[in-house]
């Protein structure tokens, strides 16, 4: 047995050491540990080897870790590609350039050396002597004046060219105009004769049809006769029919002007009425006045009078009443000669 002190020391030795790859398998268990208990059966399964699960885990990890390398890999790889690409339009479009530069180049050497032409001729024209320059400018002037003159001869000769031009264009335009109702005649011209053709073979084939029927001629002669004096009584009817609607036109007219002539009538009747009523009236308060006075003689002259006016008043009233009777007659009559027209309108149109 060992004393007392010695056991403390014993006691306080640290823990045994543990190898990295038992820390990581550690961590790895307890982080399973620490997720679903479906998503763990997946990791466990129905085995429970512990070798066997860390083996799966240590060879899932190696996989992950070669998936991610081989994927910064790939990243780089494109990134180098598409690096390379753009290294190649850089490079192509500095050919272009350059070659846009070589050309504007040579057109700047060709401009110098026109700039040098010029100048030289400049400086041989300023070292020429000086001439007579008005002789040369009074020539230059009968040039321009020439040259105008051609000029205005040539513009007016333009001129009448271009009319000419237009007024043969308007005669072109004129005779295709001319040509295409020519075509459209000879268009319909010849749906007629085709139309004519289709009548004649019509023709012929009724007459062969007759002549196969053993017809004789002088049949056939009446009957072309027959359809001749057919048509001319088609075309008289026609003709007949012409006339009549005519005069149902007329007879139309005739109505609406005695219906207009009807209501005046009744319109004037009605107003003879209202006089006859209005005159009545005074009739029977003149007469009413009558029976009321019966007192003096003045009275009695004023009932003479009253009494002549009453007289007068009833032959007017009697003579206005003739002429009612009398209206009321030629309003009947007319109303019956209105039925009759009407009714022959109506005959004739059914006709």
């Amino acid at each position: 047995m060992l004393p007392i002190e010695y056991r403390q020391v014993c006691w306080q030795l640290p823990k045994p050491f543990e190898s990295t790859f038992g820390i990581v398998e550690n961590k790895l268990l307890g982080f399973i540990n620490l997720l679903p208990e479906y998503i763990q059966s997946i990791f466990f399964g129905a085995s429970n080897d512990r070798e066997k699960l860390m083996n799966t885990m240590w060879f899932s990890f190696i996989c992950s870790i070669c998936f991610f390398c081989s994927f910064i890999f790939l990243s780089m790889g494109a990134k180098r590609l598409k690096q390379s690409k753009n290294d190649k339009e850089i490079r192509a479009r500095c050919q272009q350039l350059q070659q846009y530069n070589n050309q504007i180049e040579l057109e700047r050497a060709t401009f110098e050396r026109q700039n040098q032409k010029l100048s030289d001729e400049i400086d041989e024209l300023k070292n020429l002597p000086i001439r007579d320059t008005d002789e040369e400018i009074f020539e230059l002037r009968e040039k321009y004046e020439r040259l105008h003159a051609d000029w205005q001869i040539s513009r007016t000769e333009h001129d009448t060219l271009l009319r000419d031009n237009d007024y043969r264009q308007s005669l072109i335009q004129k005779h295709e105009f001319d040509m295409q109702k020519q075509v459209e005649n000879a268009a319909t011209l010849n749906d007629e004769n085709l139309r004519l053709k289709q009548e004649l073979e019509k023709e012929r084939e009724t007459i062969a049809r007759l002549q196969s029927n053993d017809l004789s001629l002088e049949r056939f002669e009446k009957l072309q006769e027959t359809i001749q004096l057919l048509k001319s009584e088609i075309s008289q009817l026609k003709q007949d029919k012409f006339t009549q609607t005519d005069q149902l036109q007329q007879l139309q007219e005739q109505a609406n002007q005695l219906d207009i002539d009807n209501n005046q009538l009744t319109i004037k009747m009605k107003q003879l009425k209202d006089l006859i009523e209005q005159k009545d009236e005074t009739i029977t308060r003149m007469r009413e006045k009558i029976l009321n006075n019966h007192d003096d003689e003045d009275e009695t002259t004023e009932k003479d009078d009253l009494l002549s006016k009453v007289s007068l008043e009833e032959n007017v009233d009697n003579n206005s009443q003739e002429l009612l009777s009398n209206i009321d007659n030629d309003v009947e009559k007319a109303n019956q000669h209105m039925r009759d027209l009407h009714s022959e309108i109506d005959e004739k149109t059914r006709r």
